[in-house]
């Protein structure tokens, strides 16, 4: 098992997912994007990456508006920095978990 995949298992291990949890599992992105883990299994690859596919599309629709394309990217970058440090513990783990294995990913296609 790879570093990553050591992180990544260690990470999911602290997002599972009770009844009572539901409350945690939404938080606000910007001043008007509520983003919403419900309805994902967070226990799957698959379910985390659209987690964090959330998070992409919610910063990309905050910064819209800002021009030139550097200042677009810095905007997305600080949100999701933003966004990852304020979600709720339960999706934290999930959430860096995908950007670990995105980044693994992207590492072996080089």
């Amino acid at each position: 098992m790879t570093r990553t995949h050591a992180l990544a298992a260690l990470l999911l291990s602290l997002t599972i997912i009770t009844p009572g949890a539901a409350e945690e599992q939404r938080w606000e992105i910007g001043s008007a994007f509520l983003i919403r883990g419900t309805g994902l299994d967070l226990a799957t690859a698959g379910g985390r990456e659209r987690l964090l596919r959330r998070v992409d599309r919610a910063s990309k629709a905050v910064c819209r508006g800002e021009r030139p394309q550097a200042e677009f990217e810095r905007c997305v970058a600080d949100i999701r920095v933003k966004a990852l440090a304020t979600a709720p513990r339960l999706l934290r783990g999930a959430l860096h978990a995908a950007l670990a294995a995105r980044e693994e990913t992207r590492l072996a296609a080089r």
